[in-house]
């Protein structure tokens, strides 16, 4: 069985708050620098602009999914489009986009961790977690090459792992899904430094 890493396709924009507290409000998983994530009734729009420091000195066109600093932003378009997916695993936080105003955009959260037994740890590899609750626990942050335990990932097209929250996996049936919805700003990964990445 297929398990990728979901990850952003670097042709498209890559994202960042524009005042203080888009920026916190965005950094949600990191316990200095944001603030955890509210009731979505409680959420504070926040705004974001391309950013045009790092890859990117020149404006690019937005795609489908968004990257923002290890978050996941996915288009109004690809919501619908996944739905399927999405439903009754995660919480879609509205953010707007300040070059496409008109257009929706949302932050994903998933709520579906596996557990750490999920991730074969003998014949996976990653950089073991040296600081913070999870240190030298067995965590690994970034996973390198993953091997999952089938028990467990089976019937499982989106998840996480306990290593690290913003990390989410994807099935084979996910990916299919999204190259056949023509959805653009996407990359699927192998392994983590793969050199044949799929690209939409």
């Amino acid at each position: 069985m297929a398990i990728y890493e979901l990850s952003w396709n670097q042709k498209y924009a890559e994202c960042g708050g524009i005042s203080r507290a888009d920026k916190r409000a965005l950094r949600w998983f990191h316990p200095a620098l944001g603030d955890p994530l509210p009731p979505l009734n409680d959420w504070q729009v926040p705004t974001v602009a391309q950013y045009l420091e790092g890859l990117h000195k020149t404006p690019t066109p937005y795609g489908d999914l968004v990257s923002n600093g290890g978050n996941v932003l996915l288009s109004g378009r690809a919501v619908g489009l996944l739905k399927s997916f999405l439903d009754g695993i995660t919480i879609l936080y509205p953010v707007i986009v300040e070059e496409v105003p008109d257009e929706e955009y949302f932050l994903l959260s998933l709520r579906n961790e596996l557990p750490f037994e999920a991730l074969d740890r003998y014949q996976s590899t990653g950089s073991p977690v040296r600081h913070g609750v999870r240190a030298n626990q067995g965590f690994l942050a970034p996973i390198h090459n993953w091997v999952f335990n089938e028990e467990f990932v089976s019937g499982q097209h989106l998840f996480s792992l306990p290593d690290r929250e913003t990390t989410y996996y994807v099935s084979e049936r996910f990916k299919d899904a999204v190259v056949e919805a023509g959805l653009t700003g996407f990359c699927f990964k192998n392994e983590f430094y793969d050199e044949n990445l799929i690209l939409t």
